[in-house]
């Protein structure tokens, strides 16, 4: 049944993202778990070559290899996780519209935006990165500064609690600053733009209407927080036995299930975010959204024919 195109709430939101999930459980999992499989290569790449280990001064074993494991680690994952979203964003689509999608067909219709959806992600996390390590440096800065005063307790109860209020506000400018490029993929993906188009794309849909997209953001990262800790619970209360190798195993399949289970549900929302910001400032259509997925670009599609 294909789902109407209009204007939702922030709760009607979160609803339909359950309810597309739940309704196409397979469908998303299985997208989804090329991200949580390429880290699990790389965290065996690692546990194989003797990351965390000495040889009792404190020097880690193969230094080179691991650096070398590392760097090809995060180039893995990073496309992963990229090649994951994008088959998402395109299966989301697809749901819309009442069309049947595999899981090959997912991966399939991303062919040839994948170094661009890797760009963008890469870029998106390094800004995230640059502005989030300046702002909360800063707030730990004051906050050390005001616990430290040496006036008396009072007056450093009085900094501590000022220098609190501060780091958290600033950690808040943060997220605020992030969900700035929460549509990036999806604007990358269905629009057919480039790396500095889809940020900049990003960030006019997401203007004015940040507040809402924050909260739908937190939402899904508390399920993804909870699902992760229940996970990580349960591999603990797997016999192991001394076996430090068999416990990192049992932690980091618990890491794969619980990624490739929960790390759907932001993508599904962040792209019912882009479409909602659409339909609202656009009057986005299912017609452009066919489009979309037949390989046009929205953008290229004549206002025109948005009434037919």
């Amino acid at each position: 049944m294909t789902e109407p195109l209009r204007p939702l709430s922030i709760g009607e939101l979160l609803d339909r993202t359950f309810s597309l999930y739940r309704q196409n459980f397979k469908l998303f999992v299985g997208v989804s778990i090329l991200g949580p499989a390429a880290m699990l290569c790389f965290q065996t790449a690692l546990s194989a070559i003797g990351v965390g280990g000495s040889n009792g001064s404190g020097v880690i074993r193969n230094s080179p290899s691991v650096i070398a494991a590392i760097i090809v680690g995060v180039v893995v994952y990073l496309i992963g996780h990229s090649i994951s979203a994008a088959a998402t964003v395109r299966a989301v689509a697809a749901v819309y519209l009442g069309r049947v999608i595999s899981i090959g067909e997912a991966f399939s219709s991303v062919k040839g935006r994948v170094m661009r959806v890797v760009g963008v992600v890469i870029s998106a996390m390094l800004l995230v990165m640059l502005v989030g390590a300046l702002l909360i440096g800063v707030g730990a800065a004051i906050f050390s500064l005001g616990i430290t005063l040496p006036t008396g307790t009072a007056a450093r109860i009085v900094g501590g609690l000022l220098g609190g209020a501060v780091l958290v506000a600033l950690i808040l400018v943060v997220i605020g600053f992030a969900v700035r490029y929460a549509l990036a993929v999806q604007a990358c993906v269905v629009e057919s733009l480039g790396v500095g188009a889809s940020l900049t794309r990003s960030r006019v849909l997401a203007k004015g209407d940040r507040k809402r997209i924050v909260t739908t953001y937190v939402v899904c990262m508390v399920v993804i927080y909870v699902v992760s800790l229940l996970f990580t619970g349960l591999s603990m209360l797997v016999p192991t036995g001394h076996s430090l190798l068999a416990r990192q195993a049992a932690t980091q399949v618990a890491n794969l299930l619980a990624g490739a289970l929960a790390a759907p549900l932001m993508t599904i929302a962040m792209s019912l975010v882009y479409y909602d910001e659409r339909v609202r400032k656009e009057a986005f259509d299912l017609q452009f959204l066919m489009e979309s997925l037949d390989g046009v670009s929205p953008m290229e599609a004549p206002v025109a024919d948005l009434g037919q």
